[in-house]
Parts: C-alpha cells; structure tokens; sequence
C-alpha cells in the first residue's frame, strides 16, 4: 500500500515536472509555433490529431456523459463530478485569459522583439468588450486543461482505459499548438490547471467528500465558504 504522503509527493512532482516544461517551451514559443503552422504533419495524421480535439469541448464531454448515462446506469451519481472536473478546469483558464492576454500564434506578426504577452487586460485595452477577444486569449489552452481534468475523472470511472483517456488528452494538447491556436507553453499550464482541478474534486478534499457522499446517495449539505487542500484518497482492494 502506497502512504498518503508518498501519494501527495507524487501529485505535486507531476505538477513541478509540468511547470518544467513550461519554462524550458517558453522561450521556443514563436519558433515552435511558426513551425507547426507550416503544415509539417502528414496530412492523415493532422487530420486523426484534430479529430481528438472533442475530447477537450464542452460538447464532445456532454456527449461522451451523456453515453455513459445510457449504458451504465451504476455510474449515473458519478456524472456531476465527472462534468465538474472538466468543466472547473476550463472555467478557471477562461478567467485567466480574460485577466492576461496572449495573442494567439495564428494572430501574431512574429515581428522581431515583439512579445506575444499583452500584459494584463484591463491595463491595456480599448474598451470592455475587448477583453472577451478570442485573438488574445492564447494563455492558457482551455481546451487542454478540460481534457486533462476529463480524463483523470474518467480513469477514476474506468481504471483499465485510464492511459487511453491520457493519450486523448495529449491529442488534444497537440492539435491546439498545431492548428496555431495556442503556443506549445500555453498548453503545459493548461495541463496544469487541469491536473490540479482533478486532484482537487477527485481527491480527499471538502469538495471531492461532498461529492463522495452524493455518489454514495447520502442527504449532503456543502458550504462553498469551506475549503481543504487536496490530499490523495487511497483504496484497499483485497486481493
């Protein structure tokens, strides 16, 4: 049996190795970017990874719920934390990209010395409307973290396809940095943003017990106003 201390190490190591990748991408931003808008992929291969990108839309996730409610009738009480999970992570990334702009790569002139980072937007913009801009809302890839917070919550529903649920999501992450809407950095923090949605309503944390009980079909009451940090469930199975 794994410690929870180990576990907890564990969960935040994922989240330093992700921050990693950020800052060493940060710099090959626009490299990156300019090379992947070059169409380098073969042209079935671009078309399976794009294919993938409904694993990351609210629509592809409502979907794939909503085949879950038809089928498996033991898995009805855990569709809101599965909705949830997903839906947090993208929720949260929405609210960044409105306070930070980042103007996207297939909107960016890549001129010398230019930064793709506006800076904050109410700092920089012409009027309110401007903030809900899509061409500056580049960081971070929503779509990205919803996947990787879906598919964390959907191999906790079905551990034996859990890796596969990881590979959509890595799909995902790779078409939005391919087809030019997202630097490749954009979508390390967006892994982030989505792994530490998942660990929160997933793991041991006032949020994860309510839905716990509300799975178990216990009368539960929950007050938005009392918030635990994460820490990781572990299970005993016998055997």
């Amino acid at each position: 049996m794994t410690s929870t201390a180990h576990r907890f190490q564990l969960r935040w190591k994922v989240i330093f190795l992700l921050a990693i990748g950020t800052l060493v991408a940060l710099p090959f931003d626009a490299i990156l970017a300019q090379f992947f808008m070059s169409d380098p992929l073969p042209g079935e291969l671009r078309s399976f990874i794009h294919k993938a990108e409904f694993f990351g839309h609210a629509y592809g996730i409502l979907g794939v719920a909503y085949t879950i409610y038809l089928l498996s009738e033991d898995r009805r009480r855990q569709l809101p934390r599965l909705l949830s999970t997903a839906f947090l992570a993208g929720i949260v990334c929405d609210l960044v990209k409105m306070t930070i702009h980042r103007i996207r790569p297939v909107d960016c002139s890549f001129a010398a010395g230019e930064s793709t980072f506006l800076g904050l937007s109410f700092l920089h913009v012409e009027s309110f409307g401007k903030i809900f801009e899509s061409s500056y809302h580049s960081f971070p890839s929503a779509h990205t973290a919803t996947s990787v917070a879906f598919a964390m919550a959907l191999g906790c529903m079905f551990p034996m396809a859990a890796r596969w649920f990881l590979c959509l999501a890595a799909l995902v992450a790779v078409s939005r940095f391919d087809g030019g809407a997202h630097y490749v950095s954009d979508t390390f923090v967006g892994a982030i943003v989505g792994y530490s949605s998942g660990c929160w309503l997933l793991g041991n944390s006032s949020l994860g017990n309510w839905f716990e009980r509300l799975e178990r079909g216990e009368k539960v009451q929950f007050s938005p106003f009392v918030v635990t940090l994460p820490t990781a469930r572990i299970e005993q199975r016998s055997g």
